[in-house]
């Protein structure tokens, strides 16, 4: 007789996936939002948006910043149904950065819709007048003058004008120096004289 022993056969059991090891549903990119800068003034402008995908109930939010792009900071200044909005009390000849993002009324912290950041620049203005034209120190035949710098609202300035009466008092004034400075001292003038200046 042959004696033939079987041998117990087991199958391998299959580690358990953990649940981080399972695959995750990818998250759908946002939709595509077109914005678009119109009415551009010196102090506003007005922001429009549309989006080709959208759900009937969708919140949109304009956000705004300024200073470096790399480093600005988006701010909300608008949530609404609304596709265009003017954004007012801006300074002129400045730069600012606008982005457009859409929220379903399922899901308001994840966009369901975004735009890229576009940048949007005001009209600049003249200069302000300067400011605080005065005396600054005297002699017996000089007087030095002095005065606070314009706000430039986007524009270059080129030069300060510098006018005075020449000791005339007769409401006439005349071209006395030109130029960057912001101070300017006059001299060889009469002692006891009585001079008017304006910049």
């Amino acid at each position: 007789p042959v004696t033939v022993r079987c041998h117990a056969h087991s199958t391998p059991m299959q580690p358990a996936q953990s649940p981080s090891a399972r695959s995750k549903q990818p998250v759908p990119e946002p939709e595509a939002i077109n914005i678009s800068v119109n009415d551009t003034g010196s102090r506003a402008i007005t922001i429009q948006w549309s989006m080709e995908k959208a759900e009937e109930k969708v919140a949109y939010e304009l956000l705004i910043g300024s200073g470096k792009v790399e480093a600005a900071k988006l701010e909300s200044k608008y949530r609404g149904h609304g596709v265009a909005y003017r954004l007012d009390e801006l300074l002129p000849g400045k730069e600012y950065f606008a982005q457009v993002r859409a929220y379903t009324e399922g899901d308001s912290k994840r966009p369901y819709g975004e735009s890229k950041v576009v940048t949007v620049k005001t009209l600049p203005e003249v200069p302000d007048k300067p400011l605080q034209l005065r005396l600054a120190g005297r002699t017996k035949n000089s007087l030095t003058v002095k005065w606070n710098a314009s706000s430039p609202n986007g524009s270059d300035i080129t030069a300060y004008h510098l006018y005075w009466d020449e000791g005339q008092e007769d409401g006439d004034f005349v071209l006395h120096v030109s130029g960057l400075q912001k101070q300017h001292k006059i001299v060889k003038l009469a002692q006891g004289g009585t001079y008017r200046f304006k910049v």
